[in-house]
């Protein structure tokens, strides 16, 4: 009888421990119906449970009694109903007859269990011994006799563990997912409560194997827990592979957007600046055109005054001023025809020729036109053979000319002066470089020396850089600078090859080839 008892003891903390474990799964899910019925299920079968133990170490009638009508009070007005809801919910019966008989059982089964807790159903009158034998276990319980009302409450009791193994018998003929090993743990409770119902009523001597064979329906849905768990974490680690793809697409997606919204930022911030230098360039070319005139007529005047001053022997005072006043003349045409360069440039037809060409002829331009060419050592780094393009020669010649100015007026000491022409950085592409050793460019004005009029020099138009920018452009190239305060500075002049470079692969010719 001690084996036995201890083996029960240990039951009830199985059921005590599952019947916890449904209760915080009841709150984590939602307070699913299903988890709190069977949750209730189990403790009351743990109380059942305790009063077995007391019973099979009971020597007298009184308190075997006791534990008898403690267990069959428990069984018939809690396990049997709460179970019958059990099976009910996990089957997934719903509607208002299915509600109906829920309640109806459990107000049954709880009017039944009043009535054992009573004593009506045993005469204490009959005090008996029932002895069992199972294997090398024998005991004698001491109890009561039954009356006939035992009889009832254990028809009631088989009827409902009956019902519900029915339910979920047919949950699992439908395969409903988990309902196959539930519906076994129900045929062996149903075994075990029907063999309860015998021994109670004197049927034959035998072990009570309710509280034992009920750990083999907790297993089974623990079994069905676990495996709706692990079903679980797949489906999530799947859903969560698919959110964070979801997620990564989202973010190229974003990325694809901010692209294009800086795309179509930086279109609309040309388009106004185009716009503006459109307005600006109108506006030069009308201003030059009404200033040329005077200026032809004040240049020939000066001119004009200078021989008859010559021819009759003026003093130097008055040939200073109008070599001063010629000076101005010849500053205001430049003005003139650098703003009329920048608004209305020339479209000429593009020459295949040779960029060192270009840059020799830009070179010699400019040195002649020094007043002291002899203070700046040119230097040529050409790559062999240099490249040829398809370019406006006289506008690409100009825009280096600009660039040469620059490097000297840097440099009002004298310096070397390096041009670079070779191949560029990017396929189909060349470049014309030009390095000074003057002052440099400070970082504030990196970025605004090629705004139209932006200047740093006192004399200068501000319009140079921006006629060396269009330029590039106008050719599918861009103008890039590298300078630093006190470290000189380098001008790149990128240039598309355009026909040249099919012409260079044996391709056919267009236009005609320049000299050099």
């Amino acid at each position: 009888m001690q084996f036995v008892a201890g083996l029960l003891a240990g039951w009830v903390l199985v059921y005590l421990a599952f019947g916890g474990y449904l209760i915080r799964r009841w709150f984590v899910e939602g307070r699913q119906r299903v988890y709190l019925v069977l949750a209730g299920a189990s403790l009351a079968l743990a109380a059942y449970t305790v009063g077995s133990v007391v019973y099979h170490l009971a020597d007298t009638p009184e308190a075997g009694n006791a534990c008898t009508r403690l267990q069959t009070a428990l069984a018939t007005g809690g396990v049997a109903p709460m179970l019958f809801s059990f099976a009910l919910d996990f089957a997934g019966r719903r509607g208002r007859w299915v509600e109906i008989v829920r309640w109806t059982v459990g107000g049954v089964g709880l009017a039944l269990g009043a009535l054992i807790a009573a004593g009506l159903a045993f005469d204490p009158q009959r005090p008996i011994a029932l002895r069992f034998a199972l294997g090398g276990v024998e005991g004698t319980y001491h109890d009561f006799a039954p009356t006939p009302l035992v009889a009832v409450f254990a028809l009631f009791d088989v009827g409902a563990i009956l019902a519900s193994t029915v339910v979920v018998a047919r949950a699992a003929v439908r395969q409903r997912v988990g309902a196959a090993p539930v519906a076994v743990g129900f045929v062996l409770f149903l075994a075990a409560t029907i063999n309860d119902a015998l021994v109670i009523n004197g049927a034959y001597d035998f072990l009570y194997l309710g509280e034992h064979l009920y750990m083999l329906l907790v297993g089974s849905f623990g079994y069905v827990l676990f495996e709706r768990s692990a079903r679980l974490a797949v489906e999530l680690r799947e859903r969560t592979a698919q959110l964070e793809a979801t997620h990564h697409a989202l973010e190229a997606t974003h990325a694809d957007l901010r692209r294009s919204y800086d795309s179509l930022d930086a279109a609309q911030r040309e388009l106004h600046e185009s716009e503006r230098l459109a307005d600006l360039g109108r506006m030069a070319a009308s201003l030059a055109h009404e200033i040329r005139n005077p200026l032809c007529v004040l240049s020939n005047v000066s001119a004009g005054l200078r021989r008859e001053l010559d021819r009759a022997g003026a003093p130097a005072d008055l040939r200073t001023l109008l070599d001063a006043l010629r000076d101005e003349v010849e500053h205001l045409e430049r003005l003139v025809n650098d703003l009329l360069a920048f608004a209305r440039p020339d479209r000429r037809s593009r020459t295949r020729a040779s960029l060192a060409m270009v840059a020799d002829q830009a070179i010699l331009a400019v040195v002649s036109a020094l007043p002291d060419p002899g203070r700046y050592e040119v230097r040529r780094a050409y790559d062999d053979p240099p490249p040829k393009a398809m370019i406006d020669l006289e506008r690409v010649r100009q825009a280096l000319v600009n660039l040469l100015l620059n490097a000297c007026q840097s440099m009002p000491d004298g310096g070397p002066l390096t041009v670079f022409v070779g191949r560029g950085d990017r396929p189909g592409e060349a470049r014309i470089g030009v390095r000074d050793a003057g002052g440099g460019i400070a970082a504030e004005n990196r970025e605004r020396i090629f705004e139209p009029f932006f200047s740093t020099k006192p004399t200068g138009t501000g319009l140079g850089l921006s006629i060396v920018r269009a330029i590039a452009e106008d050719h599918d190239g861009r103008v890039e600078v590298e300078s630093a305060p006190g470290a000189g500075s380098t001008f790149w002049i990128h240039l598309g090859l355009g026909a040249a470079a099919a012409d260079e692969a044996g391709g056919p010719r267009a236009g005609r080839e320049a000299a050099g």
